[in-house]
């Protein structure tokens, strides 16, 4: 419980500096997964929180991707 509080705020001093370079959908998922991440860590559902662990992952990822500078992403 401590790490997810813990990953939790520092999400939340992250979130307004790069609301002005994300798109605001994309970081609102990442906070919903990591809202669920708690939530279940609290309640001991440990599989449905590996399972909100992998998707916060993934969409990270993706933001990671579709904000990298490439040639792909300029045209």
């Amino acid at each position: 419980m401590k790490h997810a509080n813990e990953t939790y705020d520092s999400w939340e001093k992250l979130d307004d500096k790069m609301a002005y370079y994300i798109e605001h959908d994309e970081l609102e998922k990442v906070k919903t997964a990591l809202t669920a991440i708690k939530s279940y860590v609290e309640v001991e559902e440990y599989n449905q929180s590996v399972e909100s662990i992998d998707k916060c992952i993934y969409i990270l990822e993706h933001i990671k991707e579709s904000e990298k500078l490439s040639l792909d992403n300029i045209f």
